[in-house]
């Protein structure tokens, strides 16, 4: 906000009113990260040339799901509500913590939670995005099939 030569200017503001160098935007942005990383144990970031490799790294990801879903996803989101559409990095966000918490679970937990994965996954799908076992996918799928999803698995 700029000030007429004639008026007062509140000597209040924040300086978040103002323009922020490209430095302080990065600090800021770094902050931001690191607050949504933290909790999901992911590493944080140190410099810049961590957050280039974010960036590039998020436009990847873009990229392939757009041309993964462009009619696909286009389909199976008419039938969604508005409220229940997520933001990419909420989206992202619950992507990291399902992976984490597989990473975290027991053996049969783990194939429990592989039976959340899309029924359009195949077995070599889930094996790639999960980082498990072809048993593990072959055991997720054959539960989720007789079973559905997140049944417990019968010793």
């Amino acid at each position: 906000m700029s000030c007429h030569p004639d008026s007062e200017c509140d000597s209040n503001e924040s300086d978040d009113d103002y323009f922020h160098s490209p430095m302080e935007e990065q600090k800021k942005n770094k902050q931001t990260l690191n607050s949504v990383f933290e909790p999901l144990g992911v590493s944080l970031i140190t410099d810049v040339g961590t957050l280039r490799f974010f960036d590039e790294k998020l436009m990847m990801h873009k990229n392939m799901l757009k041309l993964c879903c462009s009619t696909t996803c286009e389909e199976e989101n008419s039938g969604r509500s508005d409220d229940l559409k997520l933001s990419a990095s909420d989206s992202d966000t619950l992507i990291e913590g399902l992976q984490a918490l597989f990473n975290h679970s027991s053996g049969s937990e783990r194939i429990r939670l592989l039976t959340l994965a899309p029924p359009s996954w195949g077995r070599k799908t889930i094996v790639d995005f999960f980082r498990c076992t072809q048993h593990q996918a072959r055991a997720a799928i054959e539960l989720r099939l007789t079973d559905g999803i997140l049944a417990f698995l019968v010793s």
